[in-house]
């Protein structure tokens, strides 16, 4: 897949603009707060609805607009298709080929990017539900069925919350129990298949980067033992009828994959107390590769990789590495105050956009 045309209108500080990027390699280049961010910014929201930046949409509305618009050109085996989104003050419509999808599930993913942003280096520290949040961002980009489970399941567990708060029906706490069961069954084998497969190429991936054979490991924390597939719907209502008491007493629900982590280690040990600035910069990158491999596996397709001001961060034998590593097929977004950053690195002449005072060339 290849992200043909970027259109934006009243996008943070971008009054207008409409580019046409290279299938290979793009660099956005300018001095800091001049925009540069605020592209890829868009990109980022055109694959997950989101942007990695605020939680409020409206902050990228332009000061003084009513509104803001992305339009994103892609093209996949030939075909092209036109991703918008309309940012305003009651939300966000998205519209794919200008027809509105009334569920954000059907837009998400249709263009898969991949960041790697400077702020992604708190992984290792923020909560475990943030991490939760990234690796199902991940998994829902790929796959319509989780999505599906996991709004199901989170509206089970807002009503089985609200009923623990009032004076509490047993039929009720159970019959939402079964349908969150159900949900969990399809949410715990994405996340297991999706540990898994970072399991088995984190540390190859690392090898590449640095040629450092650190022993990397991610293992899937979860509430409920998933080793066995065949017991696992048994389990997960056994674990509910022994709490519920309990949950009645708390008024709140305390087992579910809401409470599900993910854990990397290195040499077996958890890597935020083994690992240095540097080597967790690293890591964090060979996990974005690995994320590409995911995609391609299962989508078939290669995502868009962006890296938001990640070269400054690297030294010059980690830029090449990284460069080397890249498939020459994954279009690449690269935001950078330098051109001298990148000049040993690229085999090719990558496609150079000016970024000043919002202003795109």
């Amino acid at each position: 897949m290849i992200l043909k045309k970027l259109k934006l209108r009243n996008f943070r500080n971008i009054e207008h603009c409409e580019i046409v990027l290279d299938p290979g390699i793009n660099v956005f280049l300018g001095n800091n707060g001049q925009g540069k961010t605020n592209c890829i910014e868009s990109v980022v929201f055109s694959s997950t609805t989101r942007s990695f930046r605020v939680t409020n949409d409206n902050a990228m509305i332009k000061h003084d607009c009513p509104f803001a618009s992305i339009e994103c050109t892609i093209e996949e085996d030939g075909k092209k298709t036109v991703l918008s989104s309309v940012i305003h003050s009651k939300g966000k419509s998205l519209f794919v080929a200008s027809k509105q999808v009334p569920k954000a599930s059907e837009f998400i993913g249709r263009l898969n990017a991949i960041l790697f942003s400077p702020n992604d280096l708190e992984m290792f520290n923020i909560s475990p539900r943030e991490r939760r949040k990234l690796m199902d961002m991940e998994i829902g980009k790929i796959s319509l069925k989780y999505n599906a489970a996991l709004l199901k399941y989170q509206k089970c567990l807002k009503e089985r919350n609200q009923a623990l708060k009032m004076e509490c029906d047993i039929i009720l706490l159970t019959s939402l129990e079964s349908q969150m069961v159900d949900a969990q069954l399809q949410i715990i084998e994405s996340r297991r298949v999706f540990v898994e497969f970072l399991n088995q190429r984190l540390t190859h991936k690392m090898k590449q980067l640095c040629d450092e054979d650190l022993e990397l490991g991610v293992r899937l924390k979860s509430w409920i033992d998933f080793s066995d597939k065949s017991k696992l719907r048994e389990l997960m209502q056994q674990k509910y009828d022994e709490t519920r008491e309990r949950d009645i007493l708390l008024k709140v629900t305390g087992n579910g994959c809401h409470r599900d982590d993910i854990e990397f280690t290195m040499k077996g040990i958890p890597l935020n107390e083994m690992a240095s600035q540097g080597q967790k910069r690293m890591v964090l990158l060979a996990i974005k590769l690995c994320l590409i491999d995911f995609v391609r596996m299962t989508k078939k397709t290669s995502p868009v990789l962006i890296l938001d001001d990640v070269l400054s961060e690297l030294d010059q034998n980690n830029r090449i590495r990284l460069f080397q590593v890249l498939d020459k097929e994954v279009q690449t977004l690269i935001t950078t105050t330098d051109l001298d950053e990148l000049k040993e690195s690229l085999v090719k002449s990558p496609k150079i956009f000016r970024v000043d005072h919002g202003i795109i060339r």
